[in-house]
């Protein structure tokens, strides 16, 4: 069997493209699928963007969510190859590269290429979900490769879900737009930060769920810009095609640490002063065009 997926992002309030320099600026790949499982080749989301959605209980790209806000990874990349195996027993694993090509002007024969490993499960009952996912780019220099990864999972004990996650992965002293190391500085691998975040959730009824949450990052070096954030979310669905939601979260940096609330779509990150706290609350609606209905459980 064969399928075709191309996705275009544009602002709902005008028509506008989210990106003018391409058509299909989230996927756009083709693929075959069989007893053998999945081949997919083109722009595809990694492994790190679809997972995070199901490990908090914020969506996973809300003000509250601590993973969002914080984390650093690149949740697409062209011309990418993956693989799919077949689910057994709950279990699939996924396996993907992106060959970056030459760059003569470092003599670097792997210059951005990315590599993308991920294993998920599953249980029978969909009480239990776990995921373990990593992806690692090299730099166009060949100097360092820029790496993240997610583990965590989620447990339905009846009446809601309980959620654990955690992030380990570096943010280099780098110039992104055109992925070099910024050799002056003499920080060539980055800064590692660990982050951690615990969530839950109670149903309410059949449609409505509130839910709250504390995540916390450390920076590995001794500068130790930590941060933390308590969070909180309700959620209604109105009907099989919708869902209304608030959330609200409450960021402290500490020392030189500037995270910000972060969120889907073309809302602008708040970046606060390096060490000072910005909280905030967002209210949507979440409009599902295939008629099954996406929420945070």
């Amino acid at each position: 069997m064969t399928d075709t997926l191309l996705e275009n992002g544009f602002y709902s309030y005008s028509g506008g493209l989210n990106d003018t320099t391409r058509l299909f600026n989230r996927m756009a790949w083709v693929g075959v699928a069989g007893k053998f499982g999945e081949l997919r080749f083109g722009r595809d989301n990694t492994p790190l963007f679809n997972d995070l959605g199901s490990l908090d209980t914020f969506a996973g790209a809300t003000f509250a969510s601590f993973q969002n806000n914080v984390t650093g990874y690149t949740p697409r990349f062209d011309n990418t190859i993956t693989y799919r195996t077949p689910i057994y027993k709950g279990v699939r694993v996924q396996l993907g590269v992106a060959p970056g090509g030459i760059d003569s002007a470092y003599g670097s024969r792997d210059a951005l290429n990315v590599y993308i490993a991920a294993a998920e499960y599953n249980s029978k009952s969909n009480k239990v979900y776990l995921a373990s996912n990593f992806q690692s780019q090299v730099a166009a220099d060949h100097s360092f490769s820029q790496r993240a990864g997610f583990t965590g999972g989620s447990y339905d004990y009846g009446r809601g879900k309980i959620y654990a996650v955690y992030f380990h992965g570096n943010s280099p002293d780098s110039n992104v737009g055109s992925f070099v190391s910024n050799k002056p500085t003499g920080v060539v691998h980055g800064t590692y930060y660990d982050d951690y975040a615990f969530s839950a959730n109670y149903r309410m009824t059949d449609k409505w769920r509130v839910g709250g949450g504390w995540g916390w990052g450390v920076q590995e070096s001794k500068a130790k810009n930590n941060t933390h954030e308590p969070s909180v979310i309700s959620c209604y669905d109105f009907s099989k095609w919708g869902m209304l939601y608030a959330t609200g979260g409450y960021l402290v940096n500490e020392n030189g640490a500037a995270f910000g609330l972060s969120a889907a779509g073309p809302i602008t990150k708040n970046i606060p002063a390096a060490g000072h706290n910005v909280g905030g609350v967002q209210v949507g609606l979440r409009v599902n065009f295939s008629g099954q209905i996406i929420r945070p459980e």
